[in-house]
């Protein structure tokens, strides 16, 4: 088939598409965009994945899965209901709200169109299958109660779906099972939705609380610093309920992308001993009284994992639009580093060499003894004995243009060091949700009980490995830029867990830089625990590590003065002037000798 014939048979089927959707919707005037991201459609239209070049009858099932699922969310009143009364929810609450709401207009929509089970039966597969490969703890709790929804109106859940929902209820709380039960009942009626709504997010503690109100995603970090209040905006929904269709779409590319899910030997848990001695720790001195309530639901991961394939290709596109706007620094900052540590390895000379540069000290015993060996070459002085670890913090309040100037700061120096034979590794810490995940569900769950310490499940993310060649990395940096994935700052673990990485290099010099914008902040953490909980953990382990001596610590602030908390830190007001003082930092560091290692 020629590319053109291609070309009109997909215009045919996206006109068949449209048709069926409006007809299934309830509006006739309703648009159907193939794509795949929401920006590529006006607001109130239907974007759903495209269709592969060479499309099987599974992909056009699939596609046509989307399409049936956005037409019964329109039909049934779910997008109309939720961006009305819960507009203003937390992104994890719309999360939820979305897949549970997609859930009961699917079922309605399967029992009044019987023939949109075939194409929504196979994008419910596929979903599932995605959602197996994961670690259970992985798979959002939101699909499950969405599972659990549909088996409790009636519909027949496929092998797959049944095991992830047998598995998964185990982590439903007395609460949330009963909720399901009295589910189909309750949502009959749009009052009745509202009502079993807000019941759903006060059990999983994603409700609204009156007297927390959102900052601005512009809020700045001095507000941050001032108050710990939380950093959740709308901005960090994937989509409104209207598009619940494009968590499921993300799902589709992720499971063509045939991404390695794999961890090298090198990216490994903080949890492990290190075989390079002495390390500050939380069993030790005044680290003992914090601990999290739960690890189990904390994750590592490689930036590739964070983001599906088409998601990548867009951050890469958005990426290389920064760059483009700040070439002129950016070749500014990779030449000056490069000149200074060039410099510095030529400070050395071999001597009694038989070519090179005349050796002044030798010449009088050329003449009087006929000396041959009277050269000298510059001698390198290696700089392969020395790691680097730029630590970034993936906080909400770095959205924009702080975490732009992050990423272009760490490839310039990731690229530039690596041409001088230094290793360089790049990390990011986050949480993997707003106002507390699994791990405060489990509390809930527990019974509550008082100061149940860390209450968010970290998310630490490995840009770049110290062995990795940039040439591979390169893309990651790209992912930093994906605004879900900037969420709240537990600094002391993530502090702690860069450090732990770095002491098991077996480089001599060890340096650690931490690039941050404001006090460390988790909502959930911060309401249910001691004040300044977080905020004196992390002067504490600054301080164990500081006193060992066994890494160089170091870290800039972006618009919040670190010091306070470092010892060797400088503040900038303007993102713009990160990569500057990042590299004037790296050639002060080069310029002197390392401190002595703590016996």
């Amino acid at each position: 088939m020629s590319g053109r014939e291609r070309e009109r048979e997909r215009e045919q089927f996206l006109h068949a598409l449209e048709q069926t959707t409006r007809a299934l919707s309830g509006n006739p005037k309703l648009k159907v965009t193939l794509g795949n991201s929401l920006s590529e459609a006006p607001t109130g239209d239907v974007v759903i994945p495209d269709l592969p070049p060479r499309a099987t009858p599974r992909d056009m099932r699939l596609v046509r899965g989307f399409a049936d699922r956005a037409a019964f969310l329109r039909r049934y009143g779910g997008s109309t209901l939720m961006q009305t009364h819960f507009a203003r929810v937390m992104p994890a609450a719309l999360k939820v709200l979305s897949d549970v709401e997609a859930a009961r207009a699917e079922v309605m929509g399967m029992r009044q169109f019987p023939g949109t089970g075939v194409n929504l039966g196979t994008l419910g597969a596929m979903e599932a299958r995605a959602y197996a490969l994961r670690e259970l703890p992985d798979v959002p709790l939101s699909y499950l109660v969405g599972l659990a929804l549909r088996q409790r109106m009636g519909q027949v859940l496929d092998d797959v779906q049944s095991e992830l929902l047998t598995h998964g209820q185990e982590r439903f709380p007395h609460k949330l099972k009963e909720w399901v039960k009295s589910a189909p009942l309750a949502l009959q009626t749009e009052a009745g939705r509202v009502r079993a709504y807000e019941e759903l997010l006060k059990i999983l503690g994603l409700a609204e609380e009156e007297e927390d109100p959102q900052p601005s995603d512009d809020s700045s970090a001095q507000d941050k610093d001032a108050d710990n209040s939380s950093e959740g905006s709308g901005d960090d929904s994937d989509s409104s309920p209207a598009d619940g269709e494009s968590s499921a779409s993300e799902d589709m590319q992720m499971e063509s992308s045939g991404q390695d899910a794999s961890l090298d030997d090198s990216e490994q848990t903080e949890g492990e001993e290190s075989s390079a001695g002495a390390q500050p720790a939380e069993g030790q001195g005044g680290l003992r009284t914090y601990h999290a309530y739960t690890t189990q639901f904390d994750r590592i991961a490689p930036a590739r994992e964070m983001v599906t394939g088409a998601e990548l290709q867009r951050l890469r596109e958005r990426y290389k639009s920064v760059t483009a706007g700040n070439r002129r620094i950016v070749s500014k900052l990779a030449a000056k580093l490069q000149r200074y540590l060039s410099a510095t390895t030529e400070t050395g000379w071999k001597l009694d060499q038989e070519e090179g540069l005349i050796d002044p000290a030798k010449l009088t015993q050329a003449i009087v003894k006929g000396e041959t060996y009277l050269y000298r070459l510059p001698g390198e002085i290696k700089m392969r004995d020395t790691v680097v670890t730029l630590l970034v913090d993936n906080s909400g309040s770095m959205r924009g243009r702080p975490i732009e100037m992050a990423a272009v700061s760490a490839d310039v120096l990731g690229r530039t060091l690596e041409r001088c034979g230094v290793g360089v590794e790049v990390l990011g810490f986050t949480t993997q949700t707003w106002k507390g995940g699994q791990s405060r569900l489990q509390w809930i769950a527990d019974g509550s009980p008082a100061t149940p310490g860390r209450l968010n499940d970290l998310l630490h993310v490995i840009y770049k490995g110290a062995e990795e060649p940039y040439r591979k990395a390169k893309t990651n940096f790209s992912v930093m830029l994906a605004d879900d994935l900037l969420k709240e700052n537990i600094d002391g673990e993530s502090l702690l867990w860069a450090y732990k990485r770095l002491l098991k290099r077996k480089e001599k010099r060890r340096i650690l830089i931490v690039i941050s914008d404001g006090a460390p902040v988790d909502y959930a953490t911060d309401k249910h625990n001691e004040v300044n909980y977080l905020d004196r953990h992390l002067r504490e382990v600054i301080i164990q590590i500081e006193r060992t001596k066994q890494v160089e610590l170091l870290a800039i602030g972006i618009g919040h003065d670190v010091r306070r908390y470092y010892k060797n830190a400088i503040t900038i007001d303007d993102p713009s002037q990160l990569g500057m003082a990042l590299v004037e930092r790296v050639v002060g560091l080069f310029s002197r000798r390392p401190h002595k290692k703590a016996s």
